[in-house]
């Protein structure tokens, strides 16, 4: 049997299913499955590219990416100047914590009174809690300080005040308000 036998079989001209038999719409059922070829190969996407649609929602997705990136950035940034503020109040709270405790009882910053006591501003308010090296002075961290005396009576040890309480504060605002950032430290002194 030659080649042109075998293939000449599957030729346009006949279809041939092996027992002899021959159905009638060979030639339609053939044409049937090229047109319904083609349109498959035309569904297909083509694998060189991508859609509109696809690149459309790589680009949303990217810029919400970045937007939530940048703005994690910034949060990041603003919660590491309020810490370094905190770190410099408690400072400034500390430190003036300790120049009181070394007074002498009878010092004019230390004069208090029963609850809610007497309150002393510092003279200097704002004061600088940190200078930062660079050329502007409003880069530098400030903050406004304040202190409360109060008379503190044992009764174990009967009538009079024993000790003082002294409360330092250092707010980022003038008016203290509990709502702004600040920092409070406590000591008692016996009198």
């Amino acid at each position: 049997m030659s080649l042109l036998e075998i293939f000449g079989a599957w030729g346009p001209r006949s279809l041939d299913l092996g027992n002899g038999a021959r159905p009638e719409h060979a030639q339609a059922e053939r044409a049937g499955c090229l047109e319904s070829n083609s349109f498959q190969r035309k569904k297909r996407r083509d694998p060189k590219g991508f859609s509109l649609l696809e690149v459309l929602v790589a680009a949303t997705l990217l810029a919400v990416a970045v937007i939530a990136t940048g703005y994690l950035f910034v949060a990041g940034q603003s919660g590491m100047e309020q810490e370094e503020w905190l770190r410099a109040a408690l400072q400034k709270a500390q430190q003036k914590l300790e120049e009181l405790r070394s007074l002498p009882l009878t010092h004019a910053s230390l004069l208090g009174e029963p609850e809610p006591g007497k309150e002393h501003l510092d003279s200097s308010n704002p004061v600088i809690l940190e200078q930062r090296a660079t050329a502007e002075p409003s880069d530098d961290l400030k903050g406004y300080l304040r202190w409360n005396v109060i008379l503190v009576d044992d009764p174990i040890n009967g009538p009079g005040e024993d000790y003082l309480l002294v409360r330092v504060e250092v707010s980022q605002d003038s008016d203290f308000s509990p709502s702004s950032p600040h920092v409070a430290l406590e000591t008692f002194l016996a009198r």
